[in-house]
């Protein structure tokens, strides 16, 4: 049973998310899973798994410095960075020496009974 709740769980934010962004690496995964917490509230999708996912905004500035942002707040580093070359060209914007892309981004927070939670983002 947890496994179909998983892959269906997998499926629906792949469907949702048109970033190209995979990350697994607990840190960096449970860090973006708090910023687009701050966001949306995550929705519990059973069997201890939670999800969410918001709209982000990234800007690349001239000093090569990327920040992503929403109405709540933003983050920088290397999970921006990640961010912002994981959404489309497509969608970017020159703003004088700001270039921004925006891009939708989701997360699971998967727990298991006497272990760490995981944390997948797509």
């Amino acid at each position: 049973m947890k496994k179909i709740v998983l892959t269906i769980a997998t499926l629906v934010l792949t469907l949702q998310a048109h970033a190209e962004l995979k990350i697994t690496d607990p840190a960096k995964g449970g860090l973006l899973f708090g910023f687009l917490a701050t966001m949306e509230s995550p929705q519990n999708a059973g069997d201890g798994v939670l999800l969410v996912s918001a709209n982000v905004s990234c800007a690349l500035h001239k000093n090569k410095q990327v920040y992503c942002m929403s109405s709540e707040g933003g983050i920088t580093g290397e999970i921006a960075e990640e961010l912002y070359l994981s959404f489309s060209p497509k969608s970017e914007e020159q703003f004088d020496d700001v270039t921004v892309r925006r891009g939708h981004v989701a997360c699971a927070s998967i727990e298991e009974s006497g272990k760490a939670p995981r944390y997948n983002c797509f």
